[in-house]
C-alpha cells in the first residue's frame, strides 16, 4: 500500500490592523546605524506581504542580517528592539508546524551570543502577553500550547523563554487541562466533539510534561527556596491530579468509536469469551 505523504501548510503571518500599525511605526523610527535600518526594512517588507513563501525569503534575510550585528559597530536603540520584537511577534503567532515559524525560530537562533538575552525577552513578553489575555476563551487553548511546545522543540532560545515564564506557563497548562477535563464531562454522547477535546487535552498533558521534565532543575530549587504550600507546587499538584484522573476514569464513559480521556483500554477492544 503508498501512503500519500501529507503536505505541510504553508500560511502567511497575519496580524490584526493595530498590531501591525504599531509594527510598522516601530520598525520605522529614525536613528541605528546602517545594518538596522537595512533589518527594518526587511522586516517592514515581510509584514507587508501575503504570500507565505516570499515571506519565509524575507524571514530568512533577517536572519542573516541578525547574524551579522557586531556588538561594536551595533546601536543598541529603539530599533533594534522593535526589530527582535518584530521577529518575536511572528513566531508566537504561527503555529509549530507551519514552515514560517521554523523559519522564524531558525532567524532568531541566528543572533550573535551577545543579543540572546535581549532576544529571550522580547520572546518572554510576546509569550507572556499571549497568556496574560487569553481568560477562558477556549478556542486560544490549542495554538498557546502549541506555542509552548515549540519553544522547547530543539530551540534554546525558547526553552530559555519558557524557564522564564515558568510561573505563568505551569498555571496556564493546568487551568488548561482542568476545564478540558471539565468540559468532557458534559459530552457524553457527542463523540465528534469528545474526540477534538481529547486531542486538545492530550496536547495539554504533552506539554506540561515536557515543561516539567526540562525545568527539573529550576524546579526543584523554586521548591526548596520557598514555603511548602507555595503556587509552584500546587500547581504540580494539581498536574497530578489532572494525569491521575485521566488514567484512571472508568471505563463507563468510553463511547463507540470515540477514545474517553482516561480510558484504560481502545473501545474497539472486545472480549473474547472461550468455548464452555
Amino acid at each position: 500500500m503508498v501512503t500519500k505523504k501529507k503536505t505541510v501548510k504553508v500560511e502567511a503571518v497575519v496580524l490584526d490592523k493595530d498590531s501591525l500599525d504599531k509594527l510598522i511605526v516601530s520598525l520605522s523610527v529614525d536613528g541605528g546605524d546602517e545594518w538596522i535600518r537595512q533589518l527594518a526594512q526587511t522586516l517592514q517588507d515581510c509584514l507587508a506581504l501575503t504570500d507565505p513563501m516570499q515571506q519565509i525569503q524575507l524571514v530568512k534575510k533577517a536572519g542573516s542580517q541578525l547574524e551579522l550585528l557586531s556588538e561594536e559597530e551595533t546601536s543598541r536603540g529603539p530599533l533594534l528592539q522593535a526589530c527582535l520584537h518584530t521577529m518575536a511577534l511572528i513566531y508566537t503567532s504561527l503555529l509549530a508546524k507551519n514552515p514560517l515559524r521554523r523559519a522564524s525560530a531558525s532567524a532568531l537562533s541566528s543572533v550573535p551570543d551577545w543579543l540572546q538575552e535581549q532576544t529571550v525577552s522580547c520572546l518572554s513578553v510576546c509569550l507572556s502577553d499571549c497568556l496574560s489575555t487569553v481568560g477562558s476563551d477556549h478556542s486560544s487553548y490549542p495554538h498557546l500550547i502549541d506555542s509552548i511546545t515549540a519553544c522547547l522543540d530543539a530551540f534554546p532560545l525558547g526553552e530559555r523563554c519558557i524557564h522564564r515564564l515558568l510561573a505563568e506557563v505551569l498555571p496556564f497548562l493546568h487551568k488548561a487541562l482542568s476545564e478540558y477535563l471539565q468540559l468532557n464531562r458534559g459530552l457524553a454522547g457527542h463523540h465528534v466533539v469528545q474526540a477534538q477535546l481529547m486531542h486538545s487535552c492530550l496536547a495539554a498533558v504533552k506539554a506540561s510534561m515536557l515543561v516539567v521534565q526540562r525545568s527539573q532543575e529550576l524546579i526543584s530549587a523554586a521548591l526548596q527556596a520557598v514555603h511548602p504550600h507555595c503556587t509552584l507546587q500546587l500547581t504540580l499538584s494539581g498536574l497530578l491530579d489532572c494525569y491521575t484522573h485521566i488514567l484512571t476514569d472508568g471505563e463507563d464513559h468510553v463511547t463507540p468509536g470515540v477514545y474517553s480521556l482516561g480510558t484504560k483500554r481502545k473501545p474497539t477492544e472486545r472480549n473474547v469469551e472461550g468455548p464452555n
